[in-house]
């Protein structure tokens, strides 16, 4: 006679829509949401240990619902374990819907009788849990690209309240200690995603108000003649202008260690933000001083428009803004973060920031096709690193582009 213990689980095919997974896969995929499903590190093993021990082709034939018929006695002296822990561990194996367990009246297990722990419930749910990986690795990404622009944030208002204190102003020592009540990198990866959005908008909005002072400030002053010399302007004489970036270097660019996460896609999650202020013009942009935020917005493609829509007027359009709303670009074009950071060690970040505006703008044009952004961005790189970038000339290249376009 068999009866049930824990939980009845019926000795029928499950059911499967599609390709059926492998077996050493499916254990893989389980281990991966345990946390999820409440299992201990025990259990997880338990049921590494009895899945091993069914046959594979179970798993991936149609109709197949693996099997483990090993006695208590023998898992629990593989696992290493009492039989009791065992019984506890495949008690909540049951409970969490991953194995039925049928045996027979006196316990025991048997291939003859169907009698042992059974694997359909983990396969029928493969879907499931994959979707759950997949919903947790968003929002794994979704924390690093906050927790990346919260590095951008401080970076830049570091810079701002640098600039301000140079000439004394009073907004420096405010902008200080708002700076020094933020939390510390280690306190931002144990954030959850609503408090961590929460927290760089404001960081957001103190930097976009503290630049906005500095640009006013040298607004007011008056600036150097070779700011008044347009890069590139609506003329015959735009191919002249054009020159290598490497004669207008900006010295606002950190090291690639001041940035946050080395990798958004590959989910390096440790944060080496750090609170010196080392770039005391990380709130300015040579770009954007001699262009203006109107003419490099109308450079700047379809997704980089949209996101400086979305945070000011283009007239009021700061580096800031163009840093952020090139972050964001990044994640939708898929560039991972590592590039940026690589970008970072060997160009500016006002170069950095237009390498991102320029792959964009080739993305939103139709004429234009890019397979990979992400790799145009390291080939960007890597000319960079041979002195072979020119940044005006693909710049003088995009506002040639747009007035064909218009003029056609």
């Amino acid at each position: 006679m068999i009866t049930t213990s824990v939980a009845i689980e019926r000795h029928q095919s499950p059911e499967c829509a599609g390709p059926r997974l492998c077996r050493d896969h499916l254990i893989s995929l389980v281990e991966r949401v345990a946390p999820m499903l409440g299992l201990t590190h025990g259990a997880t093993h338990i049921f590494r240990i009895m899945a091993s021990l069914t046959r594979p082709r179970d798993w991936t034939t149609a109709g197949g619902d693996p099997c483990c018929y090993a006695a208590q006695v023998e898992l629990a002296r593989v696992a290493g374990i009492s039989t009791a822990t065992l019984r506890r561990h495949e008690a909540g194996l049951v409970a969490a819907g991953l194995v039925g367990k049928r045996v027979a009246a006196n316990g025991s297990r048997s291939g003859r009788h169907g009698c042992g722990i059974f694997f359909g419930p983990t396969i029928r749910r493969a879907a499931e849990f994959q979707s759950r990986l997949d919903d947790l690795e968003a929002l794994r990404h979704q924390h690093a690209s906050l927790r990346g622009l919260r590095s951008i944030h401080k970076r830049h208002l570091n810079g701002a309240i640098a600039a301000m204190a140079a000439v004394g102003h009073p907004s420096a020592s405010h902008y200080a200690q708002v700076i020094d009540e933020w939390p510390d990198a280690g306190q931002l990866h144990r954030m959850d995603i609503s408090e961590l959005a929460a927290h760089v908008e404001a960081a957001d909005n103190s930097s976009r108000e503290a630049v906005r002072i500095v640009e006013n400030i040298e607004n007011s002053s008056v600036r150097p003649l070779n700011y008044e010399r347009p890069y590139i302007q609506d003329t015959t004489q735009e191919k002249s202008l054009s020159c290598s970036v490497t004669h207008m270097r900006m010295d606002a660019g950190l090291p690639a260690q001041d940035s946050l996460d080395s990798d958004a896609s590959d989910d390096a999650p440790q944060c080496r933000e750090k609170n010196d202020v080392g770039g005391a013009v990380a709130c300015k942009s040579d770009f954007l001083a001699r262009l203006g935020p109107q003419r490099l917005y109308e450079l700047a493609g379809d997704g980089f428009q949209m996101y400086l829509d979305a945070r000011s007027d283009r007239e009021q359009l700061t580096f800031h803004d163009f840093v952020v709303a090139a972050h964001h670009v990044m994640r939708d074009r898929g560039i991972n973060h590592s590039a940026w950071i690589e970008a970072m060690e060997l160009m500016s970040e006002d170069e950095a920031m237009v390498c991102v505006l320029i792959i964009d703008a080739k993305c939103s044009d139709p004429a234009i096709r890019i397979a990979s952004p992400g790799g145009y961005m390291r080939a960007m790189v890597r000319a960079r690193s041979s002195d072979n970038l020119n940044l005006v000339g693909s710049l003088i290249g995009l506002s040639e582009r747009r007035r064909d376009m218009t003029t056609a």
